[in-house]
């Protein structure tokens, strides 16, 4: 597979909850969960990427921290490079992640993430994050 997918990915936690998006319907791997993100632009910092879609996705916006994973997979139809930025929201006093695409929102502590249905390149990051807090 030539054609590697650049992705970028919000990893938020407020309290021991991850905030996490589903795929929006008619997209690849639709319904699965996924950390909020999206694929990186020409040009784009990592940081730069993860600030412009979760403005995108969810009407939010946050401060990129650190690279904290990285993986490549192999979907049979794609491959992608995903790389996981811890983020925190800008003003948590306005941090209400709004639903702009139609996808699914939601929190999860931390030792709930093993019961989430994860889109495949995503749950090597959540079986770790499982494991930081015990």
């Amino acid at each position: 597979m030539s054609n590697i997918i650049h992705v970028c990915a919000a990893v938020i936690c407020l309290n021991e909850n991850y905030l996490l998006t589903s795929r929006p319907k008619g997209k690849h791997l639709e319904g699965y969960w996924e950390f909020p993100g999206g694929k990186l632009h020409k040009n784009e910092t990592v940081g730069e990427c993860v600030k412009r879609e979760l403005k995108e996705e969810l009407g939010v916006e946050v401060i990129p921290l650190d690279l904290i994973y990285s993986i490549e997979h192999i979907y049979p139809e794609k491959a992608v490079y995903l790389e996981f930025v811890r983020t925190l929201p800008e003003n948590l006093s306005d941090f209400k992640p709004k639903a702009l695409e139609g996808q699914g929102i939601q929190w999860v502590h931390f030792s709930k993430l093993n019961e989430v249905t994860f889109v495949p390149a995503d749950y090597p990051l959540a079986e770790y994050l499982a494991c930081s807090f015990s």
